[in-house]
C-alpha cells in the first residue's frame, strides 16, 4: 500500500509502509525503529495499539515533520509530528466514522430481523401446510367411509352395473346396495333375496362384470 502525498509534499521520502502495533518488542521489522525516539513516542501514544499504515518524511517551513496515517474503521487517522515528537496537526473523523460504524449496526441488525423474520415465516408456511394436508387426508378419510358404508337405492346404482345386477335379481328383491373402492375400481355389492327365503351376496363391477359369481 502506498502513501499518497498532496502536492505540496511532493518532496516527501517515503520511509516505511505496512502494519506495526505499539508496546510489542522492536525488531527490524518495526516501521518505527528508524524514527526518532519522540516521534515514535508520539506515534505510540496516538495509535493506542491499532496498525501504523503508513509514515512519510517532509520538509515544512526548514523542519523536518512525518506524516502518519493511523488505521482504523471508516477513515483514518492522519498526523503531522516533528522530530522532537510535537503533534502539529491531526485529522480524524469522529463523526463520519461514527455514522459509518452506526451504519453497518443497523445493516447488521436489519439483515439480521430479515433472517429472524423469513425463518418465522417459513416455519408457519410449512406448519399451514402441514396443517391444511392433515385436513385434506382427514376430509378424505370421511368421505371415502361415507361413501363405503352408505346404503344406496337400486337408482342410485349406475346403469351398467345396475344392469347387470337386474340380470343376476332375475326379478328378486335387492336390499343392502352399497359401493366400496378398492384399488381405485368402485364396486357396488347387493343381497338378493329369493321368495324361498334364501339370499346371495352379489358384487359387481362399474364397468358391469361379476366379480362373485352365483
Amino acid at each position: 500500500m502506498r502513501f499518497i502525498l498532496p502536492p505540496a509534499f511532493t518532496t516527501s521520502i517515503l520511509l516505511m509502509l505496512g502494519a506495526a502495533e505499539s508496546g510489542g518488542a522492536e525488531s527490524a521489522n518495526d516501521p518505527l525503529l528508524e524514527l526518532p525516539a519522540p516521534v515514535k513516542t508520539t506515534i505510540q501514544r496516538e495509535a493506542s495499539g491499532r496498525n501504523v499504515a503508513a509514515i512519510a518524511r517532509d520538509q515544512r517551513e526548514g523542519r523536518t515533520v512525518y506524516h502518519v496515517r493511523i488505521a482504523q474503521d471508516g477513515i483514518d487517522k492522519r498526523l503531522v509530528i516533528t522530530s522532537d515528537g510535537a503533534l502539529i496537526e491531526v485529522s480524524d473523523y469522529p463523526a463520519v466514522n461514527n455514522a459509518i460504524a452506526d451504519g453497518k449496526q443497523a445493516s447488521k441488525e436489519a439483515w439480521d430481523k430479515t433472517k429472524e423474520v423469513s425463518g418465522e415465516a417459513w416455519d408457519a408456511t410449512k406448519g399451514a401446510a402441514s396443517r391444511t394436508w392433515e385436513a385434506t387426508k382427514d376430509s378424505v378419510r370421511k368421505a371415502a367411509s361415507a361413501f363405503n358404508s352408505e346404503e344406496l337405492t337400486l337408482n342410485q346404482v349406475p346403469r351398467v352395473p345396475r344392469d347387470t345386477m337386474e340380470r343376476e335379481a332375475a326379478g328378486d328383491r335387492l336390499t343392502a346396495i352399497r359401493a366400496t373402492i378398492a384399488d381405485q375400481n368402485t364396486l357396488y355389492h347387493a343381497t338378493i333375496n329369493h321368495p324361498d327365503g334364501t339370499a346371495r351376496a352379489l358384487v359387481v363391477r362399474e364397468d358391469g362384470t361379476l366379480v362373485t359369481a352365483p
